[in-house]
């Protein structure tokens, strides 16, 4: 009995040494749990903060957004604000850091613009706005700045990414910056206008490229959409051809366009991989019936920056550029045909919209495109037989005489945005999804949200027609 109590003591002291160790374990196991509550806690902060950054670091003051100069106050209002920025055609005046007038004191509209500043830096195409809203080069801060409208309207630009102060503003604006929309695009998604406020969906990138980088962008909700397209609520065409009024008509010297063309034909591209179309085959294909100078990541050949001025002075050596675009959609003649071939003199041969596109934005007979061929072979022809025949290449320059190209872009003026102001007077009723938008809808390829594109399948040369 007495070993039975021995043990039964021994058994004791270890079940409260085992109850000590539980209990201390325990303790542990909560004192675990409870930093790991806090650092899950802190990271939900840091996000917060990262989602929602200040970048302008300027306080808003509603009180400081109503500034209107009509065109006859300019001078005088010129002198009482920092900073007057003009393009240089001198048909927009941009106005930073304002300074209060009594005298000029009126209500203005304000505009945010979802992006940040460093991407959209090195882009030649938003320069001026870039240099509307930097408080100093190299530096992320920006500032608001006001851009005087051709009606006499003033339109206060702020550029940032806290939507915080996105709430205050008349209009919001989100797409300039493809890739902040993108990272940001929870939040953006979630994003409710206040009311009377207008939301802009912009875009000068074509639909197919935009989803590849955002399969979710149908699901963006907006009022009013901003695009290249002659489809959408306000529309910014890369340019356009306009005859000449009656007494300007036959103005244009005739020469001889073929004259200093020492080289065949050329080709520029830096976009090899989100094409959506048999770009890189069908220029390969050609290559095999023609010499064809290719520069860029996509050639042998360097020239950068590719719309630099030594570039522009280099194409005008040729007779030929292919101006193809990445994407088969509606509207979408980039620089390709225009800075890159009609304003260098030389003969496009293009392709990515129907024909019919060329047709309604290009000068007449101007272009040579690739659907009115049966194969590369029948196109490489009939570009050599041009070539060696002065009289029918010079008569692809006959437009000059009638016409000329009108430039809107790669090279945004700030007072694009000034189309925005009826909108922001009568905001429209109704909120559309971008996945039922004609821009959506606009390319030979049928778009899915939250599905992507095979783009091996549509690179493929084989069993490819052109798009007519």
């Amino acid at each position: 009995m007495p070993d039975i109590d021995k043990q039964h003591n021994r058994m004791g002291t270890l079940t409260k040494i085992h109850r000590r160790i539980l209990c201390r374990r325990l303790s542990v196991y909560h004192l675990r749990l409870i930093l790991f509550t806090l650092a899950f806690i802190l990271v939900c902060l840091t996000i917060n903060f990262i989602t929602f950054p200040s970048q302008g670091k300027h306080k808003i003051d509603r009180s400081s957004l109503s500034f209107v100069r009509t065109s006859g106050e300019l001078e005088s209002i010129d002198k009482a604000w920092d900073g007057d920025v003009r393009n240089e055609n001198g048909d927009q005046t941009v106005i930073k850091s304002p300074k209060h007038d009594d005298r000029t004191k009126r209500r203005t509209r304000s505009l945010y613009i979802h992006s940040e500043l460093q991407p959209i830096s090195t882009w030649h195409e938003l320069e001026d706005l870039v240099n509307c809203v930097r408080v100093e080069k190299g530096k992320p801060e920006t500032q608001p700045c006001v851009v005087q409208c051709p009606n006499g309207e003033g339109l206060e630009i702020h550029l940032d990414t806290d939507l915080r102060i996105a709430r205050t503003m008349d209009a919001v604006l989100f797409g300039l910056s493809p890739f902040t929309m993108r990272w940001s695009f929870t939040n953006v998604l979630g994003y409710k206008p206040v009311a009377n406020q207008l939301v802009v969906f912009y875009s000068m990138e074509n639909v197919l490229r935009m989803h590849t980088w955002n399969p979710r962008l149908g699901l963006f909700k907006y009022h009013v959409d901003m695009t290249y397209g002659a489809y959408s609520n306000i529309s910014v065409p890369y340019a356009y051809f306009t005859p000449f009024a009656e007494d300007e008509a036959n103005k244009s010297e005739t020469k001889n366009w073929m004259q200093g063309k020492t080289k065949l034909i050329a080709w520029m591209a830096s976009n090899c991989k989100e094409v959506f179309w048999p770009r890189n085959e069908f220029v390969a294909e050609l290559q095999r019936h023609m010499q064809i100078d290719t520069y860029g990541r996509c050639g042998n050949l360097t020239c950068l920056p590719r719309l630099s001025e030594e570039c522009v002075k280099m194409l005008t050596k040729y007779k030929f550029y292919l101006s193809l675009e990445n994407s088969e959609c509606n509207d979408y003649l980039t620089e390709k045909i225009w800075a890159s071939a009609l304003e260098n003199d030389v003969i496009p041969v293009v392709y990515g919209p129907r024909k019919a596109d060329y047709e309604k934005y290009a000068p007449p007979n101007s272009f040579i495109h690739v659907s009115d061929f049966e194969n590369a072979e029948e196109l490489a022809r009939y570009i050599k037989r041009v070539a060696s025949d002065e009289k029918l290449y010079n008569s692809y320059f006959k437009w000059r005489e009638h016409g000329k190209v009108y430039q809107k872009y790669p090279k945004l003026q700030m007072t694009y945005f000034c189309d925005l102001l009826p909108y922001m007077n009568s905001v429209p009723p109704v909120m559309h999804e971008v996945k039922d938008s004609r821009w959506f809808k606009s390319c030979r390829h049928e778009l899915k949200v939250r599905k992507g594109l095979n783009l091996t399948a549509i690179q493929r040369l084989s069993g490819w027609e052109p798009w007519k």
